[in-house]
Formats: structure tokens, sequence, C-alpha cells
């Protein structure tokens, strides 16, 4: 019966994770759409600035990873990493299937292999609510520029292809500002220093330093125990 008791408990902070994903992708914590106009110089100025919007919006949810167990942050991690890699391969797909030529440049067949990578480090056990937190500002950020929004309107009618071109024309801008958010998501100096302004990482200074260094290079501590192996 205990078991039961907890297998349920589990099983229910799971669906909380995703629930929350879904709440954050749905627009629930953004109060508008931006006005693209700025948002590039915001870019240009320095990626925690592009970013401090959208953590700003999730901060709330964010403080409280804090209390939340293993399993539930990992659901989340793996729910909100989902996502994004979801709108990146339908719009693959969608580019693909009607041979846009500037979809096709955008969203390139192996544009993401990379990030997924530097995404898997926020996987591991030691990182998992600081990795909660860099995926909750990512959505965030993608729901502030319309992603959800681009992708229900390119994937979701019976466009010819001549609209389509038109849609992609009018959306060039925002469309590479969506992907200049995955690709900046991880720079050291965006969301992980917004990290240090959260309570629970204020006082480990080491502990981002090295969370740093490990998303920008993932195979950092394989190849130093690799290097240290006797010959």
């Amino acid at each position: 019966m205990e078991e039961w008791r907890f297998y349920e408990s589990a099983l229910h902070e799971e669906q909380q994770a995703i629930d929350l994903v879904e709440e954050i992708w749905r627009g629930d914590y953004n109060a508008r759409l931006l006005i693209l106009e700025g948002q590039q110089e915001l870019l240009d100025e320095g990626v925690k600035q592009f970013f401090q919007q959208a953590f700003n919006s999730v901060k709330g949810k964010i403080d409280q990873f804090s209390d939340w167990k293993e399993g539930q942050l990992i659901k989340f991690v793996d729910s909100g990493i989902a996502k994004i890699q979801d709108f990146f391969n339908k719009m693959r797909e969608f580019a693909t299937t009607t041979k846009n030529e500037i979809l096709l440049k955008l969203f390139p067949k192996y544009g993401t292999r990379g990030i997924t990578e530097q995404f898997g480090v926020l996987r591991r056990p030691e990182y998992l609510a600081a990795g909660a937190s860099v995926v909750a500002t990512i959505l965030a950020k993608l729901v502030e520029l319309g992603a959800q929004a681009v992708l229900s309107a390119i994937t979701g009618g019976s466009a010819t292809a001549a609209q389509v071109a038109q849609f992609v024309q009018t959306n060039i801008e925002r469309l590479k500002l969506i992907i200049e958010t995955v690709k900046n998501a991880l720079d050291p100096m965006g969301i992980m220093d917004l990290l240090g302004t959260v309570q629970s990482f204020k006082d480990k200074v080491e502990f981002l330093q090295k969370l740093k260094d490990d998303i920008q290079n993932p195979h950092r501590e394989f190849q130093a125990s690799f290097q240290g192996a006797p010959t």
C-alpha cells in the first residue's frame, strides 16, 4: 500500500512538471508577444539582456524548483527540451515538404545536433534545478517571440507555396531571432548569469562556474579522466 502511494505521488509530481511545460509554452506567464524592433539590439548588447524579461516572467516558478524532487525535475527538463526539439523538427519537416529555400537554410537537417549535446548537461543530477531554470527561460523567450504562433500559422492550414513564401518573408526576422534564442540559450554570459539572482543559487559561485564550463565542453570530465588514465 505504501509503495502504491509513493508511485501515485511520483506520477502526480511528474504530471505537474509536464503541465508546467505546457503552461509556459501556452504563454500563461507571458504578458504579451514582444514587438520585434529592439530585440536584435538587445541581443547585440548581451545575451543576458536578451533573456531578462523572459526570465523574470517565469522566475516565480524557477524559485520553486529547489523544492522539487529529482524525478520531477528530470521530467520537466526532458519535456521542455522535447518541446524545443519538436518545434525545430516540425519546421524542418515543413521546409522539406514545401521546398521553401529560406526555411531550408534556417532549419538545416542537423542544425540542432551540437546544441542537443549541450542540453544533455542540464540532465545531470547535480544540475537538474539549474537545468529546469534554463529550460523554463528558453521556453518563455520562444513564446515571447511568437514561436508557437509561427508553428500554428505554418503547419496548421493548407496554405499554397506562394502564401508560405509570403509568410516566411514577412516573418524572417522573427524566425531568425527564434533560432538565435536556442543558439544563445546556453551562452555562459546569458541565462547562467541570471541564475545568480535565484535565491538557491546566490551563494553557489563555484557551482555555476562548473555548470558553465561543462556546458561549453560537455565531454570535459570524460576527457579529463581519459587523460589521467594510466598508459
